[in-house]
C-alpha cells in the first residue's frame, strides 16, 4: 500500500496547502523537480529537491531522502502511518497514466509496428492451424476473429507459430503477445520486448479498455481467459502481477474485484498475494468447481459466470 500512496502522492498540492514556499525553476532547481529549503540540514536555497514524477527526494548538501522521511518532518516528526494518512488525502487518480507508462524512469518509443510478415487475419481468412487451435479451446473461429483484430506470426522469428493478439491501452496499440498455437513450445504466451513495447506489457491489463468502470471485475491471467469471460474481465498477463497493474486496477474504480487464477499452487498463492493488495475495494479469490483453469470454461459457461459475479 505504501507504494502506491507515494506513486500518487501530489508534493505540490500538500506543500500549497502547508504554505511551503517551493522554486519550480531557477538555481539549485533541476527540469520535472521542485526545490524547497532542506528540512534536515541548515539549507536556505532550495538545495533539497522533489522529483514530480517519482517523489523521489534528494537534497544536493546531505544527500538522499524518502518522501515520507520529508513529509514526517514537515509535520513535526509524525508517526510512519500517520504520514502516510496525510498522503492519501492528497493522492492524484490523473498520476495513474504516467505511472503505468513509466514515462521518466525508461523512455519508450512512441509506436508500435506489427511486423510486416505478420498476417493479418479476418473471419474469412485465416491459416488452419489458426482454427483447429481456436476450436480446440471452445472458440468459434469466425466469431473470434471477427470480433478482434488478431494476426498469424507464419512460421519464422522469435514468434513463430503464434496467434497475434495486439494489447491496447485507452484506445492505442501499446505492445502485442503471442499465444503457441502448436502446443509444442515451452512458452505458451510471448510478450513483445519492453524495448519495442510503448508500455511494457506488465505495466497493462489485457481488456482494460472494456471495462466498465464502478462495476464488479475479474481478474485472470491470461488474454484467452479474459476473452472467454468478456468485457468486465482483464488479464495479468501470467501469474505474476506488478503494482502497476494493481494502480490501473483501482483506476477502474472497481465495486468488487474477484480474481480467478490457474488451480495450481503458484497461481493460488499469487491470487491471494494481489487481493492482499487490493485495499480501495472489496475482493475475493474465487475457484471453478470441477475445473482446473479459466480456459475449461466453454463460452456458455464463461458468459454465466460474469453474468453471476455482476
Amino acid at each position: 500500500m505504501g507504494d502506491l500512496v507515494i506513486q500518487l502522492f501530489d508534493i505540490r498540492a500538500y506543500l500549497q496547502d502547508r504554505t511551503v514556499m517551493f522554486a519550480t525553476e531557477g538555481k539549485n532547481v533541476s527540469p520535472g523537480w521542485i526545490g524547497i529549503q532542506c528540512v534536515f540540514c541548515d539549507d536556505r536555497e532550495n538545495h533539497l529537491g522533489i522529483n514530480l514524477t517519482s517523489n523521489a527526494v534528494s537534497c544536493w548538501r546531505c544527500g538522499k531522502k524518502s518522501i515520507i522521511k520529508l513529509i514526517r518532518a514537515l509535520e513535526n516528526d509524525c508517526f510512519y502511518s500517520e504520514a502516510l494518512a496525510i498522503m492519501e488525502k492528497y493522492e492524484d487518480p490523473s498520476r495513474l497514466l504516467l505511472i503505468a507508462t513509466d514515462e521518466v524512469e525508461t523512455p519508450r518509443i512512441a509506436k508500435v509496428d506489427i511486423p510486416k510478415n505478420f498476417e493479418k487475419l479476418s473471419w474469412n481468412k485465416y491459416p488452419n492451424m489458426i482454427k483447429v487451435f481456436l476450436e480446440s479451446r471452445g472458440f468459434n473461429v469466425e466469431s473470434f476473429l471477427r470480433e478482434r483484430i488478431s494476426y498469424y506470426s507464419g512460421f519464422t522469428g522469435d514468434f513463430k507459430f503464434r496467434l497475434i493478439l495486439p494489447v491496447m491501452y485507452r484506445n492505442q496499440l501499446v505492445s502485442y503477445v503471442g499465444r503457441d498455437v502448436t502446443g509444442k513450445s515451452s512458452i505458451k504466451y510471448r510478450n513483445l520486448e519492453e524495448e519495442k513495447s510503448v508500455i511494457p506489457i506488465k505495466n497493462t491489463l489485457y481488456g482494460f479498455d472494456d471495462v466498465p468502470p464502478g462495476g464488479n471485475v475479474v481478474v485472470v491471467e491470461g488474454p484467452l481467459d479474459q476473452i472467454r469471460l468478456g468485457a468486465g474481465s482483464v488479464a495479468t498477463f501470467g501469474t505474476q502481477w506488478t503494482m502497476k497493474q494493481v494502480s490501473l486496477l483501482r483506476g477502474l474504480n472497481p465495486n468488487k474485484l474477484f480474481i480467478l487464477f490457474d488451480s495450481e499452487d503458484v497461481a493460488r498463492d499469487s491470487a491471494k498475494k494481489l487481493s492482499d493488495q487490493i485495499w480501495f475495494c472489496d475482493s475475493e479469490v474465487i475457484e471453478l468447481d470441477g475445473k482446473k483453469d479459466p480456459g475449461e470454461l466453454t463460452i456458455e459457461e464463461g458468459k454465466e459466470l460474469m453474468e453471476s459475479l455482476r
